[in-house]
């Protein structure tokens, strides 16, 4: 189960950050300034960034809670 969810949450980020980027590189940019272009690509970079970092924080955190879980369970069944 623990290798099943957490192969799913790190395929699910990657896809994340796939959808990203594809959308980042599809818009309709030619028609913007040189300089207004690349103000929207850090921008839309930075965010990627900042969404990267939420997203591991979060998983890194689930994970560490599912270990957590298992553990209290495993204590609980063997004191019985």
């Amino acid at each position: 189960m623990k290798s099943s969810t957490s192969a799913l949450l790190i395929f699910l980020f990657i896809a994340t950050l796939g959808l990203v980027a594809y959308l980042w590189g599809s818009h309709g940019l030619s028609q913007m300034p040189l300089d207004a272009q690349l103000n929207h690509k850090f921008l839309v970079a930075a965010y990627v960034l900042a969404w990267t970092i939420q997203f591991g924080y979060a998983l890194g955190l689930f994970l560490k809670w599912q270990t957590q879980k298992r553990a209290a369970a495993r204590i609980a069944r063997d004191r019985r």
